[in-house]
């Protein structure tokens, strides 16, 4: 609460509208945040509320867990990895070396600015950046922080970025090359991605505000 009141009266005057746009509803930070503002003479209210699909891990292969999904959706996924397959050599990565984390950021930034640009995404921002090229660096050893890539003829079409904790895995960031829009290179990706939480024994798979299973 302290370092609230630090940050807030150092910030007084500068701002005139706060948007915290990821915050969980559920979340023990939220009473401190509110408490923090009201102390300052502000006040917060909800605008928007947005859902984090998840999926429950409780079957223990991946046969199961695909079997909760909808028919359409086992065709779908089919369809696409069959075509890409005989279009394609089909191959996947998993980043765990410090050095290749890094690199793989590279990569997953150029993917994502497919989609997006920086004034949008700060996720593409230089801070960000510097911030994330850390992070995977200590954390993808530590199986904290999990780098997949999908890859077409050996080049790189689609990747994903996750964090994953004792029970839980959050989809976190990811990106694709629409030139492969077809195949719907992020839906065969986060199929990797699944399957290494059952493996894991995993309990959820969290894919955050505006994900798809």
């Amino acid at each position: 609460d302290l370092l609230l009141d630090e940050v807030l009266a150092a910030v007084s005057g500068a701002w005139d509208l706060a948007c915290f746009p990821y915050l969980d509803l559920n979340s023990p930070y939220l009473p401190h945040l509110s408490a923090a503002l009201a102390r300052h003479g502000v006040s917060c209210s909800l605008v928007h509320e947005q859902v984090s699909p998840c999926i429950r891990l409780d079957k223990p292969d991946w046969d199961g867990c695909l079997h909760q999904a909808s028919s359409r959706f086992r065709r779908k996924l089919r369809k696409r990895r069959t075509a890409a397959e005989a279009a394609y050599q089909v191959s996947f990565r998993t980043i765990e070396c410090p050095i290749a984390a890094v690199d793989a950021m590279d990569t997953l930034m150029r993917l994502h600015s497919e989609r997006w640009n920086p004034c949008v995404s700060q996720f593409l921002r230089p801070r960000s950046r510097r911030f994330h090229n850390e992070l995977v660096r200590r954390w993808c050893p530590r199986k904290l922080a999990w780098m997949h890539i999908l890859q077409f003829d050996g080049k790189p079409v689609a990747m994903d970025y996750l964090f994953a904790d004792s029970d839980r895995v959050w989809d976190y960031q990811g990106g694709w090359s629409s030139a492969f829009r077809e195949f719907s290179p992020s839906c065969l990706l986060r199929v990797l991605g699944l399957q290494r939480a059952i493996a894991a024994g995993k309990q959820e798979y969290d894919l955050l505000p505006g994900g798809e299973y």
